[in-house]
């Protein structure tokens, strides 16, 4: 299948920024291909070298601003494996912290003013 360009297939439907589970299972296949993929420490992933000239890891951290939790976390798992980030992490704190607070997510309140009393 991964011959037959299905990576490219999963990013477009990545794109069409579908509901949470299909998502979710775009991801999952992501990660599967990719992981199949994977060679040495010292090989170069050229399903992840594809993905990322489709713009994916622009996709992924665009889906940790997602209202659903489990495609932030399951974004965010994927970066964790993949790329040498580790802001990440923090991010998907903070999101979980504002979520646990009743807080929109994607509109996070604005810092007050330090001048104001």
């Amino acid at each position: 299948m991964i011959d037959l360009g299905i990576l490219p297939a999963l990013v477009t439907m990545l794109k069409e920024k579908s509901d949470s589970e299909l998502t979710l299972r775009l991801l999952s296949g992501i990660d599967d291909i990719l992981t199949m993929t994977q060679g040495g420490e010292d090989e170069e992933n050229t399903m992840l070298t594809e993905f990322d000239s489709m713009g994916g890891q622009d996709l992924l951290e665009d889906l940790l601003k997602s209202m659903d939790r489990k495609v932030v976390q399951s974004a965010n798992d994927i970066i964790e494996k993949y790329y040498a980030v580790e802001d990440t992490d923090e991010f998907y704190k903070g999101a979980l912290k504002l979520e646990a607070a009743g807080k929109d997510v994607m509109r996070p309140t604005p810092n007050p003013s330090p001048n104001k009393p």
